[in-house]
């Protein structure tokens, strides 16, 4: 990574890394270049010339969970992870804790490819998921992720992705539930704006999620019915205003009390129905 960057520091004012396993080659060049600017997405650099920007993925993800919680038929969900660095964790817990808050007897089957850039693998993964009862799977793992798609089109349907980052629904047409949006078109458009207005926040790091745009979810199947948005939609909201801290560390899922909503029903078809209270 180190001589392409490198290279955006000769020809540019501003170069952004995308990637937490950018962040050493980052750290490595940036010093180099101490009057141009570099911005790292999902990971922290301590350098006056470094914009660091991380994200709650877990606030992202807990609302993946209950989605998945509210649809799944089989009552057993999956996640296909990549490597577990901490973007890729946050996922994963956050995930878990939205799925438990709706159905507390829920199931999560976890792997790690150990890969981000091995497709066949993750097809090999979730497909031992789905044989194993998972119906809806969350990959959190680039390029290997897609073969989580693979794997629901070869299963057909009733099997579903929950995407990370982005829409991915063009990868299998009718198997994507929904996709978490991870907000990396608000941190190129705040870093690119902040060089042209000359108020490039070098030596800080700004955490976004929810309530700033950082993260989302959208990209809703059609199939989705409005009582399960509208329950989505509700269970955001409660993210936004503080109601429900969504645990980004394997010490905060351990300690997680999940508890659903007042006033907020599972739609009845959903086999983690419960009347609202």
């Amino acid at each position: 990574y180190s001589p392409n960057l490198a290279q955006g520091g000769e020809a540019s004012d501003l170069t952004i890394a995308v990637g937490a396993l950018l962040g050493d080659a980052v750290a490595e060049v940036a010093p180099q270049f101490p009057e141009k600017f570099f911005a790292l997405l999902d990971g922290v650099v301590e350098q006056e010339n470094v914009y660091s920007v991380v994200f709650r993925e877990h606030e992202g993800s807990f609302l993946g969970g209950v989605l998945a919680a509210l649809t799944s038929q089989s009552g057993v969900l999956g996640i296909i992870g990549g490597i577990r660095v901490p973007p890729v964790a946050r996922y994963e817990i956050g995930f878990v804790a939205g799925a438990r808050t709706i159905n507390p007897d829920i199931e999560v089957l976890i792997s790690y490819a150990d890969s981000f850039e091995d497709p066949a693998l993750g097809q090999e993964l979730t497909l031992a998921q789905f044989n194993n009862g998972a119906d809806i799977i969350l990959p959190i793992a680039g390029r290997t992720g897609i073969g989580s798609f693979d794997a629901a089109t070869d299963q057909g349907e009733g099997y579903w992705i929950v995407a990370g980052d982005t829409d991915q629904s063009h990868l299998a047409p009718g198997h994507q539930l929904a996709a978490i949006k991870k907000g990396v078109d608000v941190a190129f458009f705040d870093a690119t704006q902040a060089v042209v207005d000359g108020s490039f926040p070098g030596g800080t790091v700004d955490d976004l999620g929810l309530v700033d745009g950082g993260m989302d979810i959208y990209a809703f199947d059609s199939t989705v019915d409005q009582a399960t948005l509208d329950t989505v939609a509700a269970y955001k909201q409660a993210i936004i205003d503080g109601v429900i801290v969504a645990p980004a560390t394997d010490e905060e899922l351990a300690a997680f009390v999940p508890t659903p909503l007042d006033g907020v029903a599972s739609p009845a078809a959903s086999p983690a129905a419960t009347p609202a209270t």
